[in-house]
């Protein structure tokens, strides 16, 4: 696996640097993971490859180590630890390695153009403008009429502000499903708003 490294990142017509949204960088790691599923199915490992990286190159790896450490003194707290040593980097590989089966179902109903996904989404923002959750509705099959043959869903990603040097970067720690009232808890009115999603420049 390649090293983890944050910083400036160019993909899907956006550069995901310190002046990005959330809502970009949300949007290029599902593009990302959508092409890491498309070309598993029909078995294309060199792109499938450089979509893993580019997941990979968005991922918030403090965060996700820190949450692997917690996981494992909560679970074996006879024998804590406080750093994931040397298998650092594989264990965040396989976390990130992992969020593309979770979303996998839903793929056909990703859109490919920023705007309008951008357009669906609805981020709530921490207090401190540290984190932030971008709750995006898709669906398994758009090609469907009736909402229950579409079967419709909301994935959440959780971004966090990632540093690198005097940067600062939102990056993703986790991919996961909410329902309506996890949303609702996500987007009450004591939630700082964030700002407006954007496109590049």
């Amino acid at each position: 696996m390649p090293p983890p490294a944050t910083g400036p990142v160019t993909a899907c017509g956006l550069t995901l640097d310190e002046h990005a949204t959330p809502q970009q960088v949300a949007f290029v790691l599902l593009r990302a993971l959508a092409d890491d599923v498309q070309a598993a199915q029909t078995h294309r490992r060199e792109d499938q490859r450089a979509a893993q990286e580019l997941a990979w190159s968005l991922a918030a790896y403090d965060v996700i180590a820190e949450r692997l450490i917690e996981s494992h003194n909560r679970t074996r707290p006879g024998a804590p630890i406080s750093s994931l040593g040397a298998d650092r980097d594989r264990r965040i590989w396989q976390v990130v390695h992992f969020w593309a089966p979770i979303v996998a179902h839903y793929v056909p109903g990703f859109d490919v153009d920023f705007q309008a996904a951008a357009d669906k989404m609805l981020v709530a923002m921490s207090q401190d403008r540290r984190s932030a959750h971008v709750f995006y509705p898709t669906m398994r099959d758009p090609s469907q009429v009736e909402p229950a043959a579409q079967e419709r869903a909301v994935i959440d990603v959780e971004l966090h502000m990632q540093k690198a040097g005097d940067q600062e970067y939102w990056r993703v720690a986790r991919v996961a499903f909410t329902g309506p009232r996890q949303l609702l808890a996500h987007t009450r009115p004591a939630t700082a708003p964030a700002d407006p999603a954007s496109g590049p420049g």
